[in-house]
């Protein structure tokens, strides 16, 4: 294995467990709401990453799917009123 493998699947290892970290902070957040009334912030590694801004052809695909779920939900509320 490559040093360039070995980084990509550590890098793939963290992704993976990431969901569950984010369930366990939105569940700690919600206890600590209801135990103190006060609002519990639980920073994690990936806060603190930038994401780069979506290129021309991204917001275009984005803009093109989001035009498509507008389309399907209309045609969803249409047959909802028959």
């Amino acid at each position: 294995m490559s040093p360039g493998e070995a980084r990509d699947y550590v890098t793939g290892m963290n992704r993976r467990h990431r969901q569950g970290w984010e369930q366990t902070r939105a569940l700690m957040g919600l206890v600590c709401k209801v135990l103190t009334g006060e609002t519990m912030e639980i920073r994690l590694p990936w806060d603190d990453e930038e994401r780069e801004p979506p290129t021309a052809v991204e917001a275009e695909e984005i803009d093109r799917l989001r035009s498509m779920a507008r389309d399907v939900e209309k045609r969803l509320n249409s047959k909802k009123g028959e």
